[in-house]
């Protein structure tokens, strides 16, 4: 059975008989679970403006990712057809970010006409 993503760093702390810091555990945890990639979606939202760029950002937003894919949502059919044009760069940005492979490809659709874009 393989070890907790912790266990190493918790076997070490026990050994010398000494606490573990916060700080050192979350930091673990969010390297080696599902909590690290969610943490990391999170500044997508977070960064929006700066990771599209503050014009499509004002009618592009984040809404959820998927298998690596992040879907967005476009307030119009022309910054729809732009953000389509535009997300090599805006994933290329993403993934600069963090550093690694975090999305492989944005899903743009259009918002319909009984919704809005404001803040859920």
């Amino acid at each position: 059975m393989p070890d907790a993503p912790c266990s190493a760093l918790n076997e070490a702390a026990l050994k010398k008989n000494e606490p573990t810091h916060i700080g050192e555990i979350l930091k673990q945890l969010a390297k080696h679970t599902a909590l690290g990639t969610h943490l990391e979606h999170a500044r997508i939202w977070e960064r929006w403006p700066e990771l599209a760029g503050m014009p499509l950002a004002a009618h592009i937003r984040p809404k959820s990712v998927a298998e690596k894919v992040l879907r967005v949502e476009a307030d119009s059919a022309v910054w729809m057809n732009y953000c389509i044009h535009e997300k090599a760069r805006v994933v290329r940005n993403i993934n600069r970010m963090s550093r690694k492979k975090l999305i492989t490809d944005l899903f743009v659709v259009l918002v319909g006409d009984d919704e809005s874009m404001e803040e859920s």
